[in-house]
């Protein structure tokens, strides 16, 4: 699984690292806001696998 950030100013992104130590877990930082579409974009360039699923902080799957 791949947890992006796509410029956050929040510190979710550091936390998340801080408290996640499952190494199924990749964590891609962008550095920059690039907007949602080319953000998801970017990340779903990392992906291996056959299927994506993109969720929003707010997102209940």
């Amino acid at each position: 699984m791949i947890i992006a950030d796509n410029g956050s100013t929040d510190n979710s992104f550091t936390d998340v690292q801080a408290t996640t130590s499952d190494a199924r877990f990749a964590f891609v930082e962008f550095g920059v806001n690039h907007g949602f579409a080319r953000g998801n974009n970017l990340a779903v360039q990392k992906v291996e696998a056959p299927l994506v699923a993109l969720l929003n902080p707010d997102a209940v799957p």
